[in-house]
């Protein structure tokens, strides 16, 4: 376990983690019965829809047991409070069948595409935390280049309400290293050479 501050503890999802998944996430799946899936899903619309809450849960739970899913966990006191989801861009269906989103640089490339921070600890460097987390970990497994989406906001004063800033936030990868390499509609798209 890395320890990033005195309170904050980070490491790598393991395929005992379900607990800690299960009791970060809560009922309703962490973002509206999503449970981690959005980005992994072999498509949206009607497949989303029909998929949202149990299904999802059931479909998460498979990955991490089996070991196919991969991310950082963020714990206070041995408590989960947060969680980065961060793999080889291949694992991402989402990113194979989008137009928005540039093609991968390399067969090595990383994504990071979504967070979920635990609503007492939110802006307090638990997102950064699991940020450098992610690379250390992207880099780790010889990954080439770390992408992360985050949403594109309309003006440098807005701030994005916590609950759309499940995609990270500019800030927070333009702290760890990261460059923009690009806009494509709502998000950005930022790059990290590892």
């Amino acid at each position: 376990m890395k320890k990033t501050s005195e309170e904050i503890t980070t490491r790598p999802l393991t395929p005992h983690d379900w607990e800690a998944i299960e009791t970060l996430f809560g009922k309703n799946g962490a973002c509206g019965g999503c449970w981690c899936m959005f980005w992994r899903a072999p498509s949206t619309g009607k497949y989303w829809e029909e998929h949202k809450g149990e299904k999802n849960r059931a479909s998460f739970k498979a990955l991490v047991e089996s070991g196919s899913a991969s991310g950082i966990l963020a714990f206070k006191t041995n408590e989960p409070i947060g969680w980065c989801s961060v793999g080889p861009r291949a694992d991402f269906a989402y990113l194979a069948r989008t137009r928005k989103i540039p093609p991968a640089i390399d067969s090595r490339s990383w994504s990071i595409t979504c967070y979920f921070v635990e609503r007492r600890n939110r802006n307090c460097g638990v997102s950064l935390a699991l940020t450098l987390a992610a690379v250390d970990f992207a880099r780790k497994r010889e990954g080439s280049i770390l992408e992360a989406y985050p949403t594109t906001l309309k003006a440098a004063d807005i701030k994005l309400p916590d609950a759309f800033a499940h995609n990270g936030v500019s800030k927070c990868f333009e702290s760890a290293g990261f460059v923009l390499a690009a806009r494509a509609g709502a998000r950005s798209i930022y790059r990290k050479k590892l």
